[in-house]
Protein backbone atom coordinates (compact mmCIF):
# COMPACT_ATOMS: atom_id res chain seq x y z
CA UNK A 1 0.00 0.00 0.00
CA UNK A 2 2.89 2.35 0.73
CA UNK A 3 4.21 1.67 -2.75
CA UNK A 4 0.89 2.75 -4.26
CA UNK A 5 1.09 5.98 -2.26
CA UNK A 6 4.56 6.65 -3.67
CA UNK A 7 3.28 5.98 -7.18
CA UNK A 8 0.35 8.31 -6.57
CA UNK A 9 2.70 11.02 -5.30
CA UNK A 10 4.94 10.75 -8.37
CA UNK A 11 1.97 11.02 -10.70
CA UNK A 12 -1.11 12.45 -8.94
CA UNK A 13 -4.43 11.14 -10.21
CA UNK A 14 -2.82 8.09 -11.80
CA UNK A 15 -4.98 5.73 -9.74
CA UNK A 16 -8.66 6.63 -9.92
CA UNK A 17 -11.32 5.98 -7.30
CA UNK A 18 -12.89 3.43 -9.64
CA UNK A 19 -9.57 1.57 -9.93
CA UNK A 20 -9.38 1.37 -6.13
CA UNK A 21 -12.88 -0.10 -6.08
CA UNK A 22 -11.92 -2.72 -8.64
CA UNK A 23 -8.73 -3.53 -6.70
CA UNK A 24 -10.55 -4.20 -3.44
CA UNK A 25 -13.35 -6.10 -5.17
CA UNK A 26 -10.64 -8.33 -6.68
CA UNK A 27 -8.98 -8.78 -3.28
CA UNK A 28 -12.36 -9.66 -1.80
CA UNK A 29 -12.76 -12.44 -4.36
CA UNK A 30 -9.16 -13.60 -4.72
CA UNK A 31 -7.22 -12.60 -1.60
CA UNK A 32 -6.46 -16.31 -1.13
CA UNK A 33 -3.95 -16.21 -4.02
CA UNK A 34 -1.59 -14.36 -1.65
CA UNK A 35 -2.03 -16.88 1.18
CA UNK A 36 0.43 -19.66 2.00
CA UNK A 37 -2.49 -21.78 3.25
CA UNK A 38 -4.74 -23.98 1.17
CA UNK A 39 -7.81 -21.76 0.82
CA UNK A 40 -9.70 -23.85 -1.72
CA UNK A 41 -13.43 -23.24 -1.63
CA UNK A 42 -15.79 -26.20 -1.09
CA UNK A 43 -16.91 -27.99 -4.25
CA UNK A 44 -20.49 -28.97 -3.56
CA UNK A 45 -21.01 -31.08 -6.68
CA UNK A 46 -17.85 -33.10 -6.12
CA UNK A 47 -18.81 -33.71 -2.48
CA UNK A 48 -22.29 -34.84 -3.49
CA UNK A 49 -20.84 -37.23 -6.10
CA UNK A 50 -18.45 -38.65 -3.50
CA UNK A 51 -21.39 -39.32 -1.19
CA UNK A 52 -23.20 -41.18 -3.98
CA UNK A 53 -20.23 -43.42 -4.83
CA UNK A 54 -19.23 -44.22 -1.24
CA UNK A 55 -20.32 -47.45 0.39
CA UNK A 56 -22.38 -47.23 3.62
CA UNK A 57 -19.27 -47.84 5.72
CA UNK A 58 -17.22 -45.29 3.79
CA UNK A 59 -19.79 -42.50 3.58
CA UNK A 60 -18.85 -39.55 5.83
CA UNK A 61 -21.34 -38.48 8.45
CA UNK A 62 -23.49 -35.69 7.08
CA UNK A 63 -22.94 -32.37 8.83
CA UNK A 64 -25.98 -31.23 10.76
CA UNK A 65 -27.07 -27.62 10.31
CA UNK A 66 -29.64 -25.52 12.19
CA UNK A 67 -33.08 -25.13 10.61
CA UNK A 68 -32.50 -21.41 9.99
CA UNK A 69 -29.46 -21.99 7.77
CA UNK A 70 -29.87 -20.02 4.51
CA UNK A 71 -30.32 -22.21 1.40
CA UNK A 72 -27.11 -22.98 -0.48
CA UNK A 73 -28.21 -20.94 -3.50
CA UNK A 74 -28.29 -17.79 -1.32
CA UNK A 75 -24.58 -17.79 -0.50
CA UNK A 76 -23.27 -16.78 -3.96
CA UNK A 77 -25.68 -13.83 -3.98
CA UNK A 78 -24.74 -12.83 -0.43
CA UNK A 79 -21.00 -12.93 -1.05
CA UNK A 80 -21.39 -11.34 -4.48
CA UNK A 81 -23.19 -8.39 -2.89
CA UNK A 82 -20.56 -8.12 -0.16
CA UNK A 83 -17.81 -8.11 -2.80
CA UNK A 84 -19.46 -5.18 -4.58
CA UNK A 85 -19.99 -3.29 -1.32
CA UNK A 86 -16.35 -3.82 -0.30
CA UNK A 87 -15.20 -2.40 -3.61
CA UNK A 88 -17.55 0.59 -3.60
CA UNK A 89 -16.91 1.43 0.07
CA UNK A 90 -13.14 1.29 -0.54
CA UNK A 91 -13.49 3.62 -3.50
CA UNK A 92 -15.51 6.05 -1.36
CA UNK A 93 -12.97 5.88 1.48
CA UNK A 94 -10.11 6.53 -0.95
CA UNK A 95 -11.94 9.48 -2.48
CA UNK A 96 -11.90 11.09 0.97
CA UNK A 97 -8.32 10.27 1.99
CA UNK A 98 -6.51 9.91 -1.37
CA UNK A 99 -4.15 7.62 0.53
CA UNK A 100 -3.64 3.84 0.48
CA UNK A 101 -1.50 3.44 3.59
CA UNK A 102 -4.34 4.03 6.07
CA UNK A 103 -5.71 2.20 9.12
CA UNK A 104 -8.93 1.52 7.18
CA UNK A 105 -7.26 -0.30 4.29
CA UNK A 106 -4.84 -2.09 6.63
CA UNK A 107 -7.84 -3.32 8.63
CA UNK A 108 -9.55 -4.52 5.45
CA UNK A 109 -6.50 -6.52 4.37
CA UNK A 110 -6.23 -8.05 7.85
CA UNK A 111 -9.95 -8.87 7.77
CA UNK A 112 -9.57 -10.67 4.42
CA UNK A 113 -6.55 -12.59 5.74
CA UNK A 114 -8.44 -13.78 8.81
CA UNK A 115 -11.34 -14.78 6.58
CA UNK A 116 -9.04 -16.88 4.38
CA UNK A 117 -7.60 -18.57 7.47
CA UNK A 118 -11.15 -19.34 8.65
CA UNK A 119 -11.86 -20.90 5.25
CA UNK A 120 -8.89 -23.24 5.57
CA UNK A 121 -9.92 -24.28 9.08
CA UNK A 122 -13.55 -24.81 8.11
CA UNK A 123 -13.53 -26.23 4.59
CA UNK A 124 -10.11 -27.91 4.35
CA UNK A 125 -9.31 -29.05 7.88
CA UNK A 126 -12.98 -29.30 8.93
CA UNK A 127 -12.31 -28.32 12.54
CA UNK A 128 -15.78 -27.23 13.67
CA UNK A 129 -14.70 -26.04 17.12
CA UNK A 130 -11.77 -23.97 15.90
CA UNK A 131 -13.97 -22.65 13.09
CA UNK A 132 -16.50 -21.37 15.62
CA UNK A 133 -13.79 -19.55 17.58
CA UNK A 134 -12.10 -18.00 14.54
CA UNK A 135 -15.51 -16.87 13.23
CA UNK A 136 -15.63 -14.45 16.17
CA UNK A 137 -12.24 -13.07 15.08
CA UNK A 138 -13.60 -12.60 11.56
CA UNK A 139 -16.59 -10.73 12.99
CA UNK A 140 -14.40 -8.59 15.26
CA UNK A 141 -12.17 -7.69 12.32
CA UNK A 142 -15.12 -6.60 10.15
CA UNK A 143 -16.54 -4.48 12.99
CA UNK A 144 -13.15 -2.76 13.30
CA UNK A 145 -12.87 -2.31 9.54
CA UNK A 146 -16.37 -0.86 9.28
CA UNK A 147 -15.61 1.62 12.06
CA UNK A 148 -12.33 2.72 10.44
CA UNK A 149 -14.05 3.09 7.07
CA UNK A 150 -16.67 5.24 8.77
CA UNK A 151 -13.92 7.47 10.17
CA UNK A 152 -12.46 7.83 6.68
CA UNK A 153 -15.91 8.54 5.21
CA UNK A 154 -19.29 7.98 6.92
CA UNK A 155 -20.74 6.79 3.59
CA UNK A 156 -18.00 4.16 3.29
CA UNK A 157 -18.84 2.86 6.74
CA UNK A 158 -22.55 2.64 5.92
CA UNK A 159 -21.80 0.80 2.68
CA UNK A 160 -19.67 -1.76 4.52
CA UNK A 161 -22.16 -2.25 7.37
CA UNK A 162 -24.19 -5.01 5.61
CA UNK A 163 -21.00 -7.07 5.52
CA UNK A 164 -20.72 -6.76 9.31
CA UNK A 165 -24.38 -7.72 9.68
CA UNK A 166 -24.01 -10.85 7.56
CA UNK A 167 -20.82 -11.96 9.34
CA UNK A 168 -22.65 -11.60 12.65
CA UNK A 169 -25.22 -14.07 11.33
CA UNK A 170 -22.47 -16.30 9.93
CA UNK A 171 -20.70 -16.36 13.31
CA UNK A 172 -23.90 -17.46 15.02
CA UNK A 173 -24.32 -20.12 12.34
CA UNK A 174 -20.79 -21.47 12.88
CA UNK A 175 -21.38 -21.65 16.62
CA UNK A 176 -24.72 -23.44 16.15
CA UNK A 177 -23.20 -25.98 13.74
CA UNK A 178 -20.45 -26.77 16.25
CA UNK A 179 -22.96 -27.21 19.09
CA UNK A 180 -25.39 -29.55 17.30
CA UNK A 181 -22.76 -31.90 15.85
CA UNK A 182 -21.71 -34.41 18.46
CA UNK A 183 -19.30 -35.34 19.76
CA UNK A 184 -18.29 -31.72 20.26
CA UNK A 185 -14.99 -30.95 18.61
CA UNK A 186 -12.35 -29.05 20.62
CA UNK A 187 -12.19 -25.27 20.36
CA UNK A 188 -8.45 -25.42 19.72
CA UNK A 189 -6.39 -27.32 17.10
CA UNK A 190 -5.26 -30.78 18.20
CA UNK A 191 -2.15 -32.00 16.33
CA UNK A 192 -3.08 -35.66 16.85
CA UNK A 193 -6.29 -35.34 14.81
CA UNK A 194 -4.23 -35.28 11.59
CA UNK A 195 -6.43 -32.56 10.10
CA UNK A 196 -3.72 -29.96 9.55
CA UNK A 197 -3.51 -28.89 5.91
CA UNK A 198 -0.22 -28.60 4.07
CA UNK A 199 1.15 -25.24 3.02
CA UNK A 200 0.62 -24.40 -0.64
CA UNK A 201 4.35 -24.42 -1.43
CA UNK A 202 5.21 -27.41 0.77
CA UNK A 203 5.15 -29.89 -2.13
CA UNK A 204 7.78 -27.82 -3.96
CA UNK A 205 10.05 -27.83 -0.91
CA UNK A 206 9.67 -31.61 -0.64
CA UNK A 207 10.57 -32.00 -4.30
CA UNK A 208 13.77 -29.98 -3.81
CA UNK A 209 14.71 -32.00 -0.72
CA UNK A 210 14.10 -35.28 -2.56
CA UNK A 211 16.29 -34.03 -5.42
CA UNK A 212 19.14 -33.28 -3.01
CA UNK A 213 18.86 -36.73 -1.47
CA UNK A 214 19.05 -38.33 -4.92
CA UNK A 215 22.21 -36.34 -5.72
CA UNK A 216 23.82 -37.72 -2.57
Amino acid sequence: MKGLDILQAVKPGLISNAAVGVLFAFLSLRSRVFSVLNNSRPKRRAAAKEMELATPTEAPRRLRRPSWTPPGIAFPFIWGTITVLRGVSSAVAFSSTQTFFTPAFAAMLLHLSIGDTWNTITNIEKRLGVSAVVAYLVAASVYTTTYLYYLASPLAGYLLAPSALWLTVATSLCTAIWRINSPLQPLYPVPSDNKASALRFEKYLKTEEEGKEEDK
